[in-house]
């Protein structure tokens, strides 16, 4: 099995990102994360659909992974001499900060960075959300 290296995950834009449970070779709401990845690519332009099918690419990671808790990583990006490329990786599951600190807005008060449904690889909003919460 070939596992990416930083350089094969580096982008040269916003891609899109899905990360699926595993729990003993089963896969949660893999449909439902399948197309919220495909909706996301749609939505930031990215071609659809990736030249491998994701879903027996996650088969394939889960029957090398072998039975445990995973988190397996799909990302759809573009890259520099090959279009876009579909990565299928374990991701490294961290534990929670102590003390974990959560904040809390009222409905509506930040808008989320877009587009809305879609998970990218786009940060910048996030980390402007992050900053401005620091600042509270």
């Amino acid at each position: 099995m070939h596992l990416a290296t930083p350089l094969e995950r580096s982008t040269l834009g916003p891609g899109v990102f899905e990360t699926v449970r595993m729990a003993d070779g089963t896969l949660f709401f893999v449909a439902e994360h399948l197309a919220r990845l495909e909706r996301g690519a749609r939505a930031l332009g990215l071609p659809w659909p990736p030249r491998f099918d994701p879903l027996r690419a996650l088969g394939e990671l889960a029957r090398a992974l072998g039975p445990g808790e995973h988190a397996l990583r799909l990302l759809w990006a573009p890259r520099a001499l090959a279009g876009c490329q579909l990565i299928v990786e374990e991701r490294s599951r961290a534990l929670l900060p102590s003390p974990l600190t959560v904040f809390v807005a009222e409905s509506g008060a930040t808008p989320l960075p877009g587009p809305a449904g879609a998970k990218t690889t786009a940060r910048h909003g996030y980390d402007a959300l992050r900053a401005e919460a620091g600042r509270l």
